[in-house]
């Protein structure tokens, strides 16, 4: 989602591709385009414009971009030798930068960069990396991007910038998982466990220059007036993994809420500081008169205005994707 509300998404089963501000929507491309089969994943910057995931008639997975009236292929899966696939994984930022993951016939995987020439490597699996991540917003307007690399003695959470690469935390300060982004201020947010110790679990915001900020931990009791009759009622917070970022500090959340029931149900939060968690919607609530059933966890941003998207399937069966404002 980007800074003006619209939402780039597929319809199930992949057949279009679509931008929605949630009044109207674009459909960008179609299956029934004589160059395309299905689309996969894309992404959206302030512009409107988009670059996206999609395999062609003829089979071959592309990634394509979209300038709001024309669509560019900028690489497929036969066009260079270091991307027999193309991964799920794809971003746009505002100077038309895209990032994408692919993997070669050898098995080498990286993270790839193109700025409108030759497309570069930012970094892959050929040295001592075994395996890369990458989060919900992996790459920054400043063309820096976040990753998750395990090597064979550890893992590291690491930002590259225009070829320099800055390990800003290792495995022995408990890092879990990919991150959950970066924002322009160079701020990457990522979960910390400490295993074998207190058994606390935290998403940390930090700063490329290793400056630490704990953002919230895991066991966070919190009111939640708006879901129980008494304003004293108090639920538990459990987070999995970090969220996508803003650039005025504020991490989406998809996590769920201790309430002592068989299964918790998942939730939508947003968190600006240290205990400072704002509830948006959790499984059992009413929209449009339909019960929210279960939320989608792969699937949630938070733009800088404060609107989030998140995606859900209701009681009447069907998926939608909503988005709230402030």
């Amino acid at each position: 989602m980007n800074d003006r509300g619209e939402v780039l998404f597929t319809n199930i089963g992949g057949s279009r591709i679509i931008i929605s501000d949630g009044i109207t929507q674009n459909t960008v491309a179609t299956s029934s385009d004589p160059a395309f089969a299905i689309f996969r994943n894309g992404g959206i910057n302030d512009l409107g414009h988009a670059v996206f995931i999609a395999v062609r008639d003829d089979g071959i997975t592309g990634v394509f971009v979209y300038d709001g009236n024309t669509i560019t292929e900028i690489v497929n899966e036969i066009s260079d030798a270091r991307f027999s696939t193309i991964l799920n994984r794809v971003e746009i930022n505002n100077n038309e930068e895209i990032i994408f993951l692919a993997r070669s016939g050898t098995g080498v995987e990286g993270v790839y960069f193109w700025g409108g020439g030759e497309i570069e490597t930012i970094v892959d699996t050929t040295g001592a990396f075994v395996q890369i991540a990458l989060g919900f917003d992996a790459f920054n307007d400043y063309g820096e991007v976040a990753y998750f690399a395990r090597t064979v003695d550890g893992e590291r959470l690491i930002v590259a910038d225009d070829g320099a690469t800055q390990i800003i935390i290792r495995d022995g300060e408990y890092i879990k998982g990919p991150p959950g982004g970066i924002n322009n201020d160079g701020f990457v947010v990522f979960r910390e466990e400490k295993r074998g110790q207190d058994g606390t679990i935290r998403v940390k915001v930090i700063s490329s220059t290793g400056t630490k900020l704990s953002l919230l931990s895991q066991h966070l009791t919190f009111f939640t007036p708006q879901n129980n009759a008494s304003p004293q009622a108090q639920n538990e917070f459990i987070i999995p993994n970090a969220g996508p970022l803003n650039n005025v500090g504020e991490m989406l959340s998809l996590g769920s809420i201790r309430t002592g029931e068989p299964i918790d149900p998942a939730a939508v939060f947003i968190v600006s500081g240290v205990s400072k968690l704002q509830l948006v919607v959790t499984e059992g609530d009413t929209i449009d008169g339909r019960e929210l059933i279960n939320l989608v966890r792969s699937f949630g941003y938070i733009n800088d205005s404060g609107q989030i998207a998140f995606h859900a399937r209701f009681d009447d069966g069907f998926f939608r994707i909503y988005r709230a404002d402030p």
